[in-house]
């Protein structure tokens, strides 16, 4: 099974084509150079960048696995109906910590999810049969109206921000503030006192702390266990391994 087919990422991930678009380019100039994973680094780098977001160097030498973890990103990927607990210790687990838990949750501020994503926060959350209590009453029905309880919908998209979805800015903070977060992962990162919390505040009232801090951790990410040197390979495309 392809780590495209995980739980996690399975009708939703986006833009193989153009990734593959970018590798045949580079592939043409300079054969078996830049590896697929730094163009995945660079491509999520420039996102960032093209719709306001902080500019930051990306380290680049990484190479390409040469198997697909499909049961590693099942275990491994977080939930959007993961609570604070397991969503910490998923961050913990790669090395990451709290802060970059928030930080990176903010990149949230654009992109879109799959209504399945927030099907038993509308209508069964919990085991409860009822909606999230969190989600303001006008909210709700705009959601249940753009999202019916089809938990088989795997076309129908929200954005993750609707007040700037194009910009990558900080309203993805004032959002949760306002009890506006469309994830249940990502709202439950404002409704408990404590360090989470402070931190949302920071960056719903400081976009250049959230920036700042943005860049350090996704750094950071970028630094999870490469592959370097002779392990791995560097693809010729990134959909299959060399043959």
């Amino acid at each position: 099974m392809s780590e495209k087919e995980a739980r996690p990422n399975i009708n939703t991930l986006r833009g193989f084509g153009i990734i593959e678009r970018i590798k045949e380019s580079l592939e043409n100039a300079c054969s078996e150079t830049v590896s697929c994973a730094d163009i995945l680094a660079l491509a999520a780098r420039d996102s960032v960048v093209q719709t306001g977001g902080p500019h930051y160097d990306v380290l680049l030498g990484r190479r390409d696995s040469i198997i697909a973890n499909y049961t590693g990103a099942n275990a491994v990927l977080p939930s959007p109906k993961f609570n604070v607990t397991t969503l910490t210790k998923k961050f913990l687990d790669v090395g990451l910590t709290s802060e970059d838990m928030v930080t990176l949750s903010g990149a949230h501020t654009i992109g879109k999810t799959h209504c399945t994503s927030i099907t038993t926060r509308l209508y069964n959350q919990s085991g409860t049969t009822k909606p999230d209590p969190a989600i303001p009453a006008e909210m709700l029905r705009k959601l249940q109206t753009k999202c019916p309880n089809d938990p088989t919908d795997l076309k129908t998209t929200l954005v993750l921000d609707d007040e700037t979805p194009e910009v990558f800015d900080n309203q993805y903070f004032k959002n949760l503030l306002n009890k506006r977060g469309i994830l249940y992962s990502d709202q439950i990162l404002a409704d408990t006192e404590g360090f989470n919390l402070d931190l949302v505040n920071l960056y719903a009232n400081d976009q250049n702390a959230f920036f700042d801090a943005f860049v350090k951790s996704m750094t950071r990410m970028g630094n999870i266990s490469p592959l370097m040197g002779t392990s791995g390979e560097i693809r010729k495309r990134c959909d299959r391994v060399n043959l």
